[in-house]
Order: C-alpha cells, then sequence, then structure tokens
C-alpha cells in the first residue's frame, strides 16, 4: 500500500498523532489552510505544528464542522492515500483509544483549566462584550462562560463517542 512502501520517509507516529486531533477538534482549516508539515533536510516528513483551532470544537456556523459526526479529513487526496493502508489505520485506532481510555481526565483538566480562567475570563467578557452575543462565524453562544465550557465538554464528550465507533467500523 502507498503509505506501507512509504514509512521510511515519515516520521514514527505524527501523521497518525496530529490524525486524531484533527477529528477530535474539527476544523475547516486544518483541511485546507492551517496543515503543516515540516522536512529536516536529511529527515523524515513529519506532521505539525498544531495551531488554528478558533474555529473547532463546533464553534463555527458552516461547513458543517459544528457536527459531532463525521470525518473532515479523511477523503481529502493525501489523507485518502494514508487511509487505504490498514498499517496506517491501526495506529489511529490505537491512537484514539489511547486518548479515548483517558476522557475523563481530559474533561476534568478541561473543567480546571476553566475553574483557573475565571477572573480572566471576566475581565475579557468585560473588555469584550461577546457574551450572549452572536459573533460571526460562531454557530452557538451562551449568556455565561459556564455554559461556554459546558458545552465544549458535552460537545468533545459527543464527538469522542461518535468517533469511538466510527474507528471500529474503519
Amino acid at each position: 500500500a502507498w503509505y506501507t512502501t512509504r514509512k521510511s520517509k515519515i516520521a514514527s507516529n505524527p501523521f497518525w498523532s496530529l490524525e486524531l486531533p484533527v477529528y477530535r477538534m474539527p476544523n475547516w482549516r486544518n483541511i485546507f489552510t492551517s496543515v503543516f508539515m515540516n522536512l529536516k533536510p536529511g529527515g523524515k516528513l513529519k506532521m505539525g505544528p498544531l495551531w488554528d483551532f478558533d474555529l473547532g470544537f463546533g464553534n463555527v456556523d458552516y461547513n458543517d464542522n459544528y457536527i459531532t459526526e463525521g470525518f473532515f479529513l479523511k477523503d481529502e487526496a493525501w489523507m485518502k492515500r494514508l487511509f487505504e493502508d490498514p498499517a496506517f489505520i491501526e495506529k489511529v485506532k490505537q491512537r484514539f483509544l489511547h486518548f479515548y481510555n483517558k476522557k475523563d481526565q481530559f474533561t476534568h483538566e478541561l473543567r480546571e483549566r476553566a475553574s483557573y480562567l475565571q477572573e480572566t475570563q471576566a475581565q475579557n467578557y468585560e473588555r469584550w462584550e461577546t457574551l450572549g452575543t452572536y459573533v460571526w462565524p460562531n454557530k452557538v453562544y451562551f449568556e455565561t462562560y459556564d455554559e461556554e465550557v459546558d458545552y465544549l465538554v458535552d460537545w468533545l464528550d459527543e464527538r469522542m463517542e461518535w468517533l469511538l465507533v466510527a474507528y471500529q467500523e474503519l
């Protein structure tokens, strides 16, 4: 398969390692404009760095990226080739299960960090009065910071549950 014959040119884990965050936090930019690869002379092709998630996590009102179901990258030309290889798919599944099994820990850390930002978020929303206000291109908006955090946690949980089933079917 394409991936198998080119393994020697691709770094050991960045492709399946990066693929998972992109799927966990769909962002149309990660498909077309914010996907980076790097290659040091004599080295292997690597994915990354990860960045530009302002339109991820269901936070965009177009391209269906707010929906918790669906693959957003798998059928793009360069990833499609990787997903033709069973070894690549197996690595993606293993990497996903690693994160899925830590989902509760991840949610706990997310809520801890949201709590840590209480004072800062209050200052932010005092300066930029965006709570309860539609700001393009956000799909949803809430009256409180806590509602924003709850939406993120719920969205991620739904996304992870969908991915659990979807990866088993690959």
